[in-house]
């Protein structure tokens, strides 16, 4: 098949775009600029029956306009990073499975929700994340990465990305060459990871270098800069990183993907031409746009201009084509899929499945400590839970449609009191006439009104438990308590799996990070 230059720079391209159905910018995208693969959220699902809809109706657009079938993709990674979250395919996060898991389950849970993606007409997740995260105050990685032991988040992102892989759908491992070891967030501004070259060997590259290994056919890259390699680009815009590092060095002959180029890091130091064309020269394959139609112009028009310059040649952006129409013949894309809502519907509700996800959830609860606490709670004529409203925290996430409230639950589940309280807000005074407290902490170490709450819980001189709903660092911020649980993710699943431990008094996770 001949593609003309334009066409084959859409295939460069991860778009997105704001509807439930094709809209006009997702018709804009394929017809005048010929983007041949497009990117999914929360904002752009339903249900099944509308995701069918959508996705074949991507897919016969891109068919007609270019005679390829479109990737299209979403970031399905489990936990607090999830954009379908019905049935099954609400599922735990990294840090969660590694706790409970074994790399049985964890192919197992990958293989799952590939099959569930793709039968919705999902063909690409962006997911496993690889990262070690070796640093408690990451904003953005947290209970996403497996842990911080470098070689169990090898083989626990390897298996889950096999699993995915041979459930359909084309895994992409991320964010090369690491996103754990930072404390800021690339979504707000461009980080910094200043380690020595021996220790990014030993701990932030490994994990990828596994996966490699192991046969990982795609991943993508972050905008964090490494100053012991470039210090001048972050990873996504460097070809001391893309080519040297990872094509030369590390033999990685896959897919590369861009985290998403409107993202503060890249976007507030660059133009989105300028951008484009240094990712393009550093190695990327794929450019994920995620937003706006105005950016995938710029971008893809600055991309045309540098090969009619002659700044890039056409055999460079013949080589990213290559890879690309590669990976959709293995993945069967050949012609336009249109989905069986009704199919998708039932797997999402299979038995097996639910009982897989419930399990995985339910083995991960980890008890980090307990000095009489979760008998005290047991035992109380009147005990009070106090929790935070779910919200989400960093731009990788979206508002849920289900909330995971866990007042609500625990109210139907013991029917006892609850006090619930804003993630961000005003946080209340633990009141009196109780014999026991329960308090739920959200990643406490990034809100000081939820610190200053455990304080004065840890004052109320009560039988104290504390349940860790997103990272387990806050482990640390407990001074006095008689228990603390981990429950690593704020969906239903682990809600309901939190509860049924405490009811139960039974705990199977081991916490995958060091505290």
């Amino acid at each position: 098949m001949t593609l003309t230059l334009k066409q084959k720079i859409g295939q460069m391209f991860f778009a997105g775009f704001p509807s439930t159905f094709v809209d006009e910018q997702a018709k804009t995208l394929a017809r005048e600029y010929k983007v041949g693969n497009f990117i999914l959220f929360a904002r752009n699902f339903v249900s099944a029956e509308q995701t069918a809809a959508l996705t074949g109706g991507l897919s016969q657009l891109v068919y007609e306009e270019t005679g390829i079938v479109p990737f299209i993709s979403a970031d399905q990674e489990g936990g607090s990073v999830l954009r379908i979250r019905e049935g099954a395919l609400q599922f735990s996060g990294a840090m969660a499975v590694a706790a409970g898991a074994s790399e049985e389950t964890a192919f197992a849970l990958g293989k799952n929700c590939g099959e569930l993606l793709r039968a919705h007409g999902v063909n690409v997740n962006l997911a496993p994340v690889a990262d070690v995260n070796s640093e408690p105050l990451n904003p953005v990685i947290g209970t996403r990465s497996f842990g911080d032991d470098p070689e169990a988040v090898g083989r626990f992102a390897a298996a889950v990305a096999k699993g995915m892989a041979a459930g359909g759908v084309l895994p992409v491992i991320k964010h090369y060459p690491g996103h754990g070891n930072v404390k800021s967030d690339s979504h707000l501004k461009l980080p910094f990871n200043d380690s020595p070259l021996s220790y990014l060997e030993e701990n932030d590259f490994s994990p990828f270098v596994h996966a490699f290994r192991e046969g990982a056919e795609a991943l993508m890259s972050c905008h964090v800069v490494f100053t012991a390699i470039d210090p001048e680009r972050p990873a996504t815009l460097s070809p001391l990183i893309l080519t040297e590092l990872l094509r030369k060095k590390q033999g990685f002959e896959g897919i590369v993907v861009t985290d998403c180029m409107e993202m503060k890091a890249i976007a507030a130091d660059y133009s989105m031409a300028e951008a484009a064309v240094m990712t393009v020269e550093a190695g990327a394959d794929i450019l994920c746009v995620s937003h706006s139609l105005d950016a995938v112009k710029e971008a893809a028009e600055g991309i045309l201009r540098a090969v009619e310059s002659g700044r890039l040649t056409e055999e460079r952006i013949d080589a990213s084509c290559r890879r690309i129409l590669a990976a959709k013949a293995r993945y069967g894309l050949k012609v336009p899929e249109m989905p069986d809502a009704a199919k998708a519907q039932a797997l999402l509700f299979e038995e097996a499945r639910l009982a897989l996800v419930k399990k995985a959830a339910g083995n991960s609860i980890t008890l980090l400590f307990d000095a009489g606490g979760i008998d005290a709670f047991r035992n109380a004529k009147k005990p009070l839970l106090i929790a935070p409203r779910p919200y989400a925290r960093t731009g990788v996430e979206e508002e849920e449609r289900v909330k995971s409230s866990l007042c609500a639950a625990a109210k139907a589940h013991f029917g006892m009191d609850t006090l619930e309280f804003a993630i961000d807000g005003e946080t209340p005074c633990v009141p009196e006439g109780y014999d026991a407290l329960l308090l739920g902490l959200y990643n406490a170490r990034f809100h000081e009104g939820q610190r200053q709450l455990l304080r004065a819980a840890e004052e109320s001189g009560l039988p104290l438990t504390v349940l860790l709903l997103g990272g387990p660092y806050d482990a640390s911020l407990v001074k006095r308590a008689d228990a603390c649980i981990a429950a690593y993710d704020y969906i239903p699943l682990s809600v309901e799996a939190l509860l049924c431990a405490l009811a139960e008094g039974s705990f199977s996770g081991k916490a995958p990070v060091r505290l």
